[in-house]
């Protein structure tokens, strides 16, 4: 079996032990279901963690409309953030393609993390659990 699909069979198997979940990491187009409630946390490669909100507060103010509806901004910097290489597992810093607000269509779901954490998302979003032994 390639090591692409055993780490899937792995997360799907995680994803229906909730005992399991520690720490969250979003990696996707926005369109494709990976919605984060404005008040969910998101890690800056420099270090700093700021509020969904406020990171596309920040970007707004500054960056350059991507979307007809006019709430998708492009940073016109160099924002880069925690993100996890595909092809290694490993994280990495990589530059902000968006930030994005949308309105909820659907009740969102939350999910508590084993430290008390709380992240709520789109109900289609997929959960990746990070453990001592792997993904």
């Amino acid at each position: 079996m390639g090591r692409r699909k055993k780490i899937v069979q792995e997360c799907e198997t995680l994803m229906d032990e909730p005992e399991n979940i520690r720490n969250i990491a979003i990696a996707a187009h926005v369109d494709h279901g990976k919605c984060i409630a404005g008040d969910a946390r998101v890690a800056l490669a420099d270090g700093t963690v700021v509020e969904a909100a406020e990171l596309h507060r920040r970007v707004r103010a500054d960056g350059e409309p991507v979307d007809r509806d006019g709430e998708a901004f492009a940073p016109r910097d160099d924002l880069e953030i925690v993100s996890i290489d595909r092809a290694t597992g490993e994280t990495t810093a990589e530059p902000l393609a968006a930030a994005t607000r949308r309105e909820a269509t659907e009740p969102l779901v939350r999910v508590r993390t084993s430290d008390g954490h709380v992240l709520e998302t789109t109900p289609e979003h997929r959960h990746m659990v990070l453990t001592d032994t792997g993904v």
